[in-house]
């Protein structure tokens, strides 16, 4: 079994295979789709999100019968080279309106709000003038308080309560003159407002497809209202039927999946001061128990309550969004052989990913990123666990991130293979298996260059060696499938808001949770089995209720939490104040104490504990076809050098993901594991439990190292072959390159000495300070590629040789320099040297 494993490892199916976007943005030609297919396959990416994009001619209509022919090919081509596709549901996005379809074929369905209009008492004398196709929800008399709060005793409702208070003729409103005299008999009219809620369109758009359809140009589409039923089986139609029409044959097959993309209520550039609406929506806003005069509170603080109305009221649109919009489009797709993926608007919206197949994320902008503790801070930090733990919880096999667009540092092409890995290590140890890497793109001429850069596809630097990245991912997804990950511990979540600061504390100390949205509750997805809560394959012995989650917890799931702790299950809950909306629940006042309660049961609660405090290191310890496996990432830039105690026993051994490598562990004199990441770096810890480690391999601090320089010596003669670098010293090519992006070749020369070459001694090259990527060739053979520091390569013994060795080290810039001219160091600034290294 170990040995299957092993290889399934190694090449993984092409299932799981990272899906970029293609973004379709240019004139095409079935050669060129073709040309980048195969290039596509020839660095191990075996599937695509064929996703068009603006750049498109305007003879090239979206959905045309000409747009169709060439999706049709691409599929065609993907097939027979085994590849796998999926669909993209808009151009360009957000997703809903079919380019401008939806509303062309009917303006009443383009997307509505609520705005909310003030007048002072002088004002209302005049007939107020509303736009065609308004409609007025609610109309009130108030007096706001000096801070400008309303209280419901100086709240009256002249409609739609009292409707004979009111005309509305031609779009011209009036309120009856004996109405105004009446109530203003004995109060000052100057101390009072009138207040209007009407729903009105929201001007929003989408960003198209074709010339002037960007955002605020003259034809940029019109975004439809997703909570109209009506208008979303229009962009059904429009859409999904259409693909079926051309491609359907392949759905179920080599199409697997359709993406929809951050559907956006209001559209994008709407009118100011709106929120989501649409007819009728009042009433079951009403519905959750609130009243006519309520509305104001989704505008005014309003006696207290307003926090408590936001939230229904997002729980409202919420639901409404679902019904109208994922629900019908999930059903569409299941009943087509298809899996709906994407992502919904916000990073933290966990609840409607139970309407998508494949849950997702997008980790987009450098919100996320390695600096300045953007991987365990802010909301956006939550994205990649709330699609892996809506995957977990919902029964989902993969679950989906796209990730990397405008995550370059100002958002432009300033992203570096260094980065490009922490962004896939990051989603990994969280969960993700499916990635969707943002953008490959068709072309980069003109402006397309710079639309939501950078292209981390054929037309980056990295690209020569991009099997490495392709291969890595995909062995990361068939580890992260079909498995189960271990954590005992759940932090409760709402729909739409995940606790961040609790996370970031256990993160920081290898303790393993996952997101519970309290949804699964009402819908009895979670069982008690004695002291374990039960969803699909998790199994927690801990809940921890954060402080920002305690006070909006509903009866009903209070109700399970206790009868689930009267039986010994665990709840922790933090708060400042000595009282618990759960009886039997334990209160901490600060997350060191969640620490100490978890510390109190290590052995149920922690599958592996290091010896020293690694803030920088993230795990997920997995159980997949009955062994065990823990991925270590090192999120943080310094070398981890420490000892680790697992949980799981069993025989032992560390598989290397990027390089395909496994080796025997190395273990203290005590018994613990030996575990060393350098920056970048990520290890899989395997543990077969069917078999007992053999004799432990004590791993001695003792290491002796020696250096010898290797001095650089600018080359006598140009080769024509290749571009060496021609100076007699290393430095940064900006110096004497204005924005020069490509390759220059370093060779150099060493001496060793008989009795230097020795079996039981590895021999290093340190290249020093390396800006980006790396070749190594020593005596015309491929050593390695590095693309991120520390650049330290280890050289094979039997390609050295006594006398005179030769090391030519390639390096490749960054695409920054060229396409934002910048001046990004570049180039190999050294020292050079050799590391005999001996003892282990």
């Amino acid at each position: 079994m170990t040995k299957h494993l092993w290889e399934t490892f190694q090449q993984p199916e092409s299932i799981y295979s990272a899906m970029p976007f293609w973004f379709w943005n240019d004139r095409l030609t079935k050669d060129e789709i073709k040309r980048q297919l195969l290039a596509f396959k020839e660095k191990g990416i075996e599937g695509f999100v064929l996703h068009p994009r603006i750049g498109l001619p305007d003879d090239l209509p979206y959905l045309s019968d000409g747009f169709m022919e060439f999706v049709s090919f691409a599929v065609k081509q993907a097939k027979a080279l085994g590849m796998h596709v999926i669909l993209y549901d808009e151009g360009m996005y957000p997703s809903g309106s079919a380019n401008g379809k939806v509303v062309e074929t009917n303006r009443s369905f383009a997307s509505r709000g609520l705005t909310l209009k003030t007048y002072d008492i002088d004002q209302i004398k005049q007939p107020i003038r509303l736009q065609d196709d308004d409609r007025l929800v609610a109309a009130f008399f108030v007096r706001p308080n000096d801070d400008g709060s309303i209280e419901t005793q100086h709240v009256t409702c002249l409609y739609p309560l009292n409707t004979e208070t009111m005309t509305l003729k031609n779009q011209e409103l009036w309120i009856a003159e004996r109405i105004q005299e009446g109530f203003f008999q004995r109060r000052n009219p100057n101390e009072w407002k009138v207040l209007l809620f009407i729903e009105t369109y929201s001007s929003g758009t989408i960003r198209g497809l074709h010339d002037d359809q960007d955002d605020g140009e003259p034809d940029a589409p019109r975004s439809a209202d997703l909570l109209n039923p009506e208008a979303v089986d229009c962009f059904i139609q429009f859409t999904y039927e259409r693909y079926k029409e051309v491609v359907g044959e392949d759905f179920g097959d080599t199409i697997f999946a359709f993406f929809t993309d951050e559907p956006n209520i209001l559209g994008r550039n709407a009118k100011s001061g709106l929120i989501p609406w649409t007819d009728g929506l009042e009433y079951e806003f009403y519905a959750v128990g609130h009243h006519v005069e309520d509305l104001i509170g989704l505008f005014y603080p309003f006696s207290n309550k307003e926090e408590m109305i936001r939230k229904n009221y997002q729980t409202v649109v919420h639901k409404r969004l679902e019904q109208s919009y994922y629900q019908p489009i999930y059903q569409w797709c299941e009943k087509n052989q298809l899996s709906l993926t994407g992502h919904p608007a916000e990073s933290e919206d966990i609840g409607v990913l139970s309407n998508f197949h494949i849950p997702g994320q997008d980790v987009v902008w450098r919100w996320v990123a390695p600096e300045d503790g953007k991987g365990v801070t802010g909301a956006h930090s939550t994205a990649a666990k709330c699609a892996a733990d809506a995957a977990r919880h919902n029964g989902r096999r993969r679950n989906m991130n796209e990730f990397l667009g405008a995550c370059g540092r100002d958002n432009d092409w300033d992203l570096s293979a260094d980065d490009m890995k922490w962004y896939i290590d990051w989603l990994a140890v969280r969960g993700c298996n499916l990635f969707v890497p943002h953008a490959f793109y068709y072309s980069i001429d003109g402006k397309r260059s710079h639309e939501r850069p950078p292209d981390v596809g054929l037309h980056n630097t990295w690209w020569p060696y991009y099997h490495s990245f392709s291969l890595y991912m995909k062995r990361l997804s068939w580890l992260l499938t079909d498995s189960i990950n271990l954590s005992q511990i759940a932090i409760i979540a709402e729909p739409d808001h995940l606790p961040t600061d609790v996370a970031k504390m256990l993160y920081q100390h290898q303790i393993e949770w996952n997101y519970l949205d309290m949804n699964h509750f009402s819908k009895n997805e979670v069982m008690i089995d004695r002291d374990e809560l039960v969803i699909q394959q998790q199994r927690y012995h801990m809940l921890i209720i954060d402080e920002s989650i305690r006070a909006h917890i509903p009866t009903s799931v209070q109700t399970v939490l206790d009868q689930w702790s009267r039986q010994g299950g665990q709840i922790v809950q933090m708060s400042g104040e000595e009282q618990s909306v759960l009886p039997h629940a334990t209160i901490v006042t600060n997350r060191e104490e969640v620490l100490d309660k978890i510390s109190e049961k290590r052995e149920q609660l922690m599958s592996i504990q290091f010896h020293h405090h690694q803030p920088d290191v993230r795990v997920t310890s997995l159980h997949k076809d009955g062994h065990y496996f823990h991925l270590l990432v090192n999120e943080g830039e310094d070398m981890i050098d420490d000892y680790v105690w697992f949980q799981q026993t069993g025989k032992v051994e560390i598989w290397d993901a990027w390089y395909g490598v496994r080796k025997l562990p190395r273990y203290s004199r005590e018994g613990s594991l030996h575990i060393c990441l350098h920056r970048r770096e990520s290890v899989i810890v395997y543990v077969n439990p069917f078999m007992e480690e053999t004799a432990s391999r004590v791993f001695h601090h003792r290491v002796h190292e020696r250096n010898k320089l290797i001095p650089w010596q600018a080359p006598t003669q140009q080769s024509t072959e290749q571009n060496i670098w021609p100076y007699e010293q290393l430095f940064d090519w900006c110096e004497c390159f204005d924005h020069f992006t490509g390759s220059f070749v370093y060779p150099f020369s060493f001496q060793l000495q008989r009795g230097e070459i020795n079996q039981n001694e590895d021999i290093w090259v340190h290249l020093g300070e390396v800006h980006q990527l790396a070749e190594v060739t020593l005596n015309e053979h491929f050593v390695d590629v590095k693309m991120w520091a520390p650049y330290k390569i280890k050289l094979p013994v039997h390609l050295l040789q006594e006398g005179e060795n030769h090391l030519e080290v390639k390096v490749t810039n960054h695409m920054t320099n060229q396409m934002d001219h910048k001046k990004r160091c570049s180039g190999l600034i050294g020292p050079v040297q050799l590391v005999f290294r001996t003892g282990r």
